[in-house]
């Protein structure tokens, strides 16, 4: 396409956006499709370097039989938000936060 610049003819040939989309079904709660879907390409060597070490460790773990434990994660933004007013939470609320 005429007017594309390089990043972003490079992000459509590779077909970004279904590789992100892919990551966005996976994700257990509403807050890791937020994160999926504002997913860019990162470009600095030092936060690259960082990300892949983070993969692999979490693949050294999965080989290793090891379980990343991501069931009951849970969006408290809007309980955080409520608080942050002056709110008050119930009980389950309060255990939701905790746990």
């Amino acid at each position: 396409m005429v007017g594309l610049s390089m990043d972003e003819r490079s992000l459509r040939i590779l077909e970004f956006h279904k590789v992100r989309e892919l990551l966005e079904k996976c994700a257990s709660c509403e807050l890791g499709r937020e994160r999926a879907r504002a997913l860019v390409p990162r470009t600095e060597t030092v936060v690259i370097d960082e990300l892949l070490a983070e993969t692999s460790e979490a693949r050294r773990l999965l080989d290793l039989g090891k379980q990343i434990p991501f069931g009951g994660i849970r969006d408290i933004r809007g309980m955080v938000q409520h608080t942050s007013v002056g709110g008050t939470l119930s009980a389950d609320q309060l255990l939701d936060v905790l746990y």
